[in-house]
Parts: C-alpha cells; structure tokens; sequence
C-alpha cells in the first residue's frame, strides 16, 4: 500500500511540474503536446522503476554462493574473492562465499537454504539437482590463455585421453587387453569415469580385462607413462598440454593445439602415426565431458535468477577480471539451440552415472561411505606395549591426517592379525612381507606403501634407503660355525613359521645353498632347530649361548646393540638394505672379536613391510591413507617420532610395476617353503 500511495503521489508532483513548465512561453498546441509528452514520459518512467522495485521485492537480502573448500578453505575463498565483489556489485545485495568440507557438505547446504548457488564438479550437480533443485544458470569456462582474455572460440566442456609411450606397441583401445593401465582416482570424472566408460562401449572391460591401478593424481598418471611405469593410461587433455609446456614430457599434441576440440579416429591416428618413438601419444579420446556449472535454488525468483544469469554473461565484458580469473562463462544453448534447458547439457554425465552403476553421494562426499573407525592390526611379539608405543605417532598422524578415531589392535601371532582382517575385525595390518602374502591370499590384504626401513631409526629422509633388507645368518665369534656349511646338526633359532627374515628366507638361502637340500622339511631334519617366538628372543637366545646360530632381520641386531642387550660386529653406521659381498662379511668375521655377534651370510633382498589394507574398503578411503603414508617423509615431526617414512615401490625401484608385484620373489619363497 505505501509503495502504490507513493507512486500516485510522484505522478500528481511530476503532472504539476508539467503544467508549471507549459505555462512559461509556450503556445497552447506546444503546450497541450508538450504536456501530453510530458506526461506519458512521467509515467512511464515511474512505472519503469515501480516494476524495477516490484521485481527485486522478494529477492534474498544476501547470496550466498558455495564452494568446495578443498585442502585449504582459505585459498578457495582468495580465490573467488575477485568473482564474489563482481557479482556483489552487478546485484546490488551483499554477497558471500561459503565453503563446504565436501561436495556433498555445499550440496546439503543448499538443501537446507543456507546457501542460494553453487560451484561444483559437474557430477556433483547432477546430484545437487536431485537432492537440493539446483538449477544451472551458466556453464563456466577456463583458459590457460596467458595473459588470460575472452576467447569465444573456447569450448565449455574438457575431453579425457587414453595415453600410451610410442613404441609400447598400444595402438588402438583392444591392445589394452591384459595390460597394466593407470586410471588417476576413484571420484575423478577425466581420470576415470569418462575413459572407464570409453573402454566399456568399445567392448573393454578394464575390471576383469586390464591391471588397472590408481596413480592418485593427473600427473602421477602421465608420469608413470612417461617413467615407463606401466604402459597406458588416463587424464585429462589438457593436463598433457600443460605438462608439455613445463618441460616435464614430450608429447605429440595436435598441430592447432586447441583444447576441446572434437577429433575423429582418423585425426587421433594421424598424429599417432606421425609421433616419434619415445613421446607421449593420444590412443583414443573420450566424448566432450561438460564444464562445471554455476547453480541456483530453483526456489529462488525469476528474476533473481535472471538477473544472476545475466551477470555471469556479463562477466565476459570485464577484461580485468577475466585477467584476473582466468574465467568466465556462457549458456550453451546459444550454440546448441536443440538444448532447451542448460541442465540438459548434463545429460551425457547421467548417461555414464547409468552405465557405471556410479553412486553419486559417494563422488560428491568421498567419506560418506568411510569407516567410523580404523583400526590397525599389529603382531607385537613379546612387548605389546614397546609396540603400541612404537606406533603411537603413527597412530596420532593417521588420526589428525583421515579426520577419523585411529586405533591399534595387537595380535600374538601373525595368523592372529591376518585373521582379524579375515574376519573384519581390523581394517588394515602391518606384519611381516611372507605373512602380507599369506593375507593377500586369506584375507585379500592390499599393499598401499611400503616402510622405506625396518630399524625405525631415521631422523630424516633420505632418498637414498630404498625399501628392501635383509635376512641375516648369525653366530657368536669362536662358536665354531663359520660357514652356512656349518649348520649341520647345530642349535639353531628361527623366530616364527610365518616370519619372512626370520624362518622363511633363510630356509630358501640354504635350500640354494646346501647340496641334498630340497624342501623345508630337509633343512629341518639337517638342522636342530627351534622357533623363538620373536626377533629380539632369537638373538638373545644367542646371546645368552642357548643356541649356536639364529636369523633375524638387520635391523633387529642393530636395535639390540644400541639398548645394550647384545654386541654386535659390523653396522658401524646403523645402516640397513645395504647388500654385501662374502668377501666382505668375511673380513667383518675376521676383525670380530671372540664372543660377539656377528653376520655369516646374508638372504637376497627382501621387501620391506607393507601397510595393507582390506579389499572391501571404499577406494577413496583406500586413497587417502595412501597419500597419508606416503606424506610422512615430507612431515619432518612425525618422521622423527615414529623413526622411517613409506614409499611407493614402483616410484622408487626400477621394473617393479606395482605394490603388489614388487612382493612376487616373497611369492617365490612361499612357493617353496608353505605347504597348500
């Protein structure tokens, strides 16, 4: 009412004003016209401005437009601060960034009206649509442009590669078959959504037909292809193109070098066909993958959503900040008029989510499907609280790093702890790399790193410990044995059935070794052996003149040297993984004075132990406590405390295609020390 009573009040002031102005020297037909004019302008102007403010009436008193907060919220909000102003000023509200933990945080948060729009990855707005009503009201659009202008010739969608180095003999999609393929991660849509689904339609099934693993990011992917790693992979087009322009690969681009651009089969051959030996080659590309969108409640008014709408469109038209952002966005159905609404331009996306049963909560909230708890099984020999300590920071980092209760649970035996992962009563083990075979087989345990040492003594990473060691024979100086020749009929110490340095290695060295030996049961009978339960109880069975010779692992002498429990010849520098000579442990015997311990022979190198995981666990999950591992060598704090650091096998050591296959001469021995 205020609102229409003020409107015929400024009508009858401006209709006055009117007749004023008429009655100073104009004639009577110019007035009456000029008047009429007059008039007819007045009115229309203010019911221009009533229909202005009539419209704005029930506009939201802020907007507020969610993110996802990644890693580091405040970076996000920095980064959308220049976006946040132009809207700000464009509307004429305030307007404010809100960032969410997860997609599927900002996608409840609309739901629930706390925020108005949205910016999410393009699957996580088809899931905001279902869940919230978003409603995509432009299609944003990146340039790698530099400086950063408006280009109309930029498309609105990214298109995923499959990759391979020429020469590796991949030429076409159905060479793939039966080969390692590096995706990138679980969630990620170029990475391996998109080609997942290509290798699908074209008759592939990478699940049962391929060895597919996850390199945990778009450059790790291209880098195990460029490091001949494993032979074929997936990312995105333009992660190529960029890491083309830093120097780190070679790669046989197409000559226009546009990204987004549609090519047929016969384009992508040609540039295969044209590509040197030795650089990265595209084998296939996926269909165009639609850019992330800008989404609105679909509650909102018209013409609040118009007038949003209208501003991103607009943002084009600011040089700086496009500049600036190195952004701006379109409506797609200007050039694709067949499109009657900007959600359908999504559709493609459904189509895979259909095709790959995908769950799209899952995508937008990688932890929505995370334990509540993970618990971690450890065999902890004779000092289960030496060994709860021991892995407390451990414990602590794991904790802070996945967000979630951490817990250690101890079991007395090796079989122990692969049976509580059997039967899911732990999420993840550390034992021994004989006993991560056996779960592997039992409890379908998947390696995820691998400590880089054993002796748990390293103050700072050092790229030079490679995550290998060794098993060692040793006697005491003047206990007669000097050889492996020696052992015959001797007391002799394994530690345990399932140990890998202390029973299981040793057994496949003398087997190699001593002539008439062929099988466990031989070295057996040929020895006077017994099982000592533990490492530390082997030596010191040793030590205290129990037994003449037992085995254990290097790191196991130097941590009972350095308490006082034991000395020891050799390992002057505390260092582990170190692969010597006969000639060279001889001369260690040699120097060696009577009644100390020391190394006799020395087994192959053996891989250090796994952290392993349970197969059922989701992949995000999976990925994470990987990426957490693999992160403590670049946490100085927590290294020092918990004393070594993880690494990936197949970054490190050349040939070792993967975690899991790095763990095949283990393999080997269990072939012929475990009886089926």
């Amino acid at each position: 009412m205020k609102l229409t009573s003020y409107k015929h009040v400024l009508l009858a002031i401006l209709v006055m004003a009117g007749l004023i102005v008429a009655g100073c020297g104009a004639s009577s037909s110019e007035t009456g016209a000029s008047a009429d004019a007059g008039q007819v302008r007045a009115v229309s102007e203010v019911n221009n401005a009533s229909e202005a403010a009539d419209d704005r009436a029930d506009w939201p008193e802020k907007f507020m437009v969610g993110f996802f907060g990644g890693d580091d919220a405040e970076e996000v909000l920095e980064q959308q601060e220049p976006k946040r102003a132009y809207l700000e000023e464009k509307l004429g509200i305030p307007v404010e960034a809100f960032t969410g933990a997860s997609y599927s945080a900002v996608i409840e948060a609309m739901r629930a009206e706390r925020v108005d729009a949205m910016e999410v990855g393009p699957f996580s707005y088809i899931l905001a649509v279902q869940e919230a009503n978003a409603e995509a009201v432009a299609v944003g659009i990146s340039t790698r442009a530099d400086p950063a202008v408006y280009d109309p010739e930029e498309p609105a969608h990214y298109i995923s590669v499959i990759m391979t180095k020429k020469g590796s003999g991949i030429e076409t999609l159905d060479d793939l078959r039966g080969l390692d393929f590096t995706f990138v991660d679980p969630a990620s849509t170029s990475g391996h959504l998109a080609p997942k689904t290509l290798l699908i339609q074209n008759g592939l099934d990478p699940d049962t037909e391929m060895n597919t693993v996850f390199a945990g990011s778009h450059p790790s992917s291209v880098e195990a292809i460029w490091n001949d790693k494993v032979p074929a992979g997936a990312t995105n087009e333009g992660r190529l193109y960029r890491m083309m322009d830093e120097g780190i690969i070679e790669f046989c681009s197409f000559p226009d070098e546009q990204l987004g651009k549609v090519r047929t089969p016969e384009e992508v051959k040609e540039v295969y066909d044209n590509c040197p030996d030795g650089h990265i080659a595209i084998v296939a590309m996926t269909d165009p993958i639609p850019n992330t969108p800008f989404a609105v409640r679909q509650a909102l008014p018209q013409s609040f959503k118009d007038a949003v709408q209208q501003a991103l469109l607009e943002y084009k038209d600011n040089a700086e900040l496009v500049a600036t952002t190195k952004r701006w966005y379109i409506d797609p159905r200007e050039e694709l008029p067949n499109l009657a609404t900007i959600d359908q331009y999504y559709n493609p996306l459904r189509d895979i989510a259909q095709l790959l049963d995908l769950d799209l909560r899952e995508l937008s909230d990688p932890k929505i499907n995370w334990p509540d708890e993970f618990v971690v099984g450890l065999f902890v020999g004779d000092d289960a609280d030496a060994a709860l300590k021991n892995n407390e920071p451990l414990r602590v980092y794991l904790e802070e790093t996945l967000g979630i209760p951490v817990r250690v649970e101890t079991g007395t035996s090796y079989s122990a702890v692969i049976e509580a992962m059997r039967a899911k009563r732990v999420d993840a083990m550390e034992v021994g790399p004989f006993s991560f075979v056996l779960a592997e087989r039992e409890a379908g345990a998947e390696p995820l790193a691998v400590r880089a040492s054993e002796d748990r003594e390293a103050a700072a990473f050092d790229e030079n410990v490679f995550p290998y060691y060794f098993s060692v024979f040793v006697t005491k100086k003047g206990s007669g044995v000097r050889t492996l020749q020696d052992l015959e009929g001797i007391d002799f110490a394994f530690v345990d059935p399932a140990s890998t340095s202390g029973r299981n290695a040793p057994v496949v060295r003398l087997i190699n070794e001593i002539d008439g030996l062929e099988t466990p049961e031989d070295v057996d009978n040929w020895l006077n052996p017994t099982f000592a339960g533990s490492h530390p109880t082997a030596i010191l069975a040793l030590q205290n003149d129990n037994v003449q010779t037992a085995v254990t692992y290097e790191g196991n002498l130097i941590n009972l040297r350095d308490e006082g429990q034991a000395e020891v010849c050799g390992f002057a520098e505390g260092r582990v993984g170190i692969p010597l000579s006969q000639e060279e442990l001889d001369s260690i015997y040699e120097a060696c004075p009577e009644g100390r311990l020391v190394v006799i022979a020395q087994s192959d190198p053996i891989p250090n132990t796994p952290f392993s995981i349970r197969p059922d666990l989701p992949d995000s999950f999976k990925t994470a406590v990987r990426e957490a591992l693999l992160g403590i060598k670049d946490n100085p704090e927590v290294l020092s405390a918990f004393g070594t650091w993880y690494v990936d096998p197949t970054e490190v050591l050349e040939g070792v295609e993967s975690t899991s296959a790095f763990y095949d001469v283990v393999r080997d021995i269990a072939a012929i020390t475990v009886e089926e």
